[in-house]
């Protein structure tokens, strides 16, 4: 009695082979979207390498670990961050005014976020969702940014006598503060927030103070 032949068993097709620099990239880019979609709970190992069409070890031999993956993409991500930053933020301020440069800093810095959703989710969700390494350095981050935006305030309060006194530290903690909610909005209701629309309203809010 003959028996019908089994069929054979289906194997998982192997990742074609790249450099390790470019794998490294793609796995990033997978955690990234994985984050923006489901959150960090969303970015398991397992799923990242689902998401990039290769096994698990392959995702292991590039990063040793998930801390380690999402290390290297927060610090892929706040290097990119930041000079977009540079870029939004004047550095020549001759022949320039506080309503010009808030508005062309707002107006650049937000639409830079909507050019990049994904990269700025990472750094804007909610902190009880984000690992404690990754929340220690997007602090460390803030800190830079807000030396940087401390001066560009004490030059903005010596072009408007009304705010004489004013504490350059709390102002720019306050301006981050508002700065991050607006990114917020662009990113989950853009039809309704434009970075227009935040610019314009910064000009007639300074243009107030005289």
């Amino acid at each position: 009695m003959s028996t019908a032949p089994k069929d054979p068993v289906k194997r998982r097709p192997y990742a074609p082979r790249v450099p390790p620099a470019e794998r490294r990239e793609q796995l990033l880019d997978a955690a990234l979207v994985l984050i923006g979609e489901h959150g960090y709970r969303g970015a398991s190992m397992e799923a990242i390498a689902r998401h990039a069409a290769v096994a698990k070890p392959v995702v292991y031999r590039t990063f040793t670990s998930r801390e380690a993956l999402l290390m290297a993409l927060l610090e892929r991500e706040r290097e990119r961050a930041f000079a977009t930053l540079e870029n939004a933020l004047p550095t020549d301020l001759a022949g320039t005014t506080p309503e010009a440069l808030l508005a062309e800093a707002a107006r650049g810095l937000l639409a830079a976020v909507q050019t990049r959703p994904e990269a700025w989710r990472l750094i804007l969700l909610p902190a009880g969702e984000t690992p404690r390494l990754v929340r220690e350095q997007v602090e460390q981050g803030r800190a830079l940014v807000r030396g940087q935006i401390t001066q560009l305030i004490r030059w903005a309060l010596t072009q408007r006598p009304a705010l004489e006194g004013a504490d350059p530290d709390i102002a720019a903690r306050m301006l981050m503060a508002a700065g991050e909610e607006a990114m917020r909005l662009v990113l989950t209701d853009p039809d309704t927030y434009s970075p227009d629309a935040f610019a314009a309203f910064a000009v007639r809010l300074l243009g107030a103070v005289r």
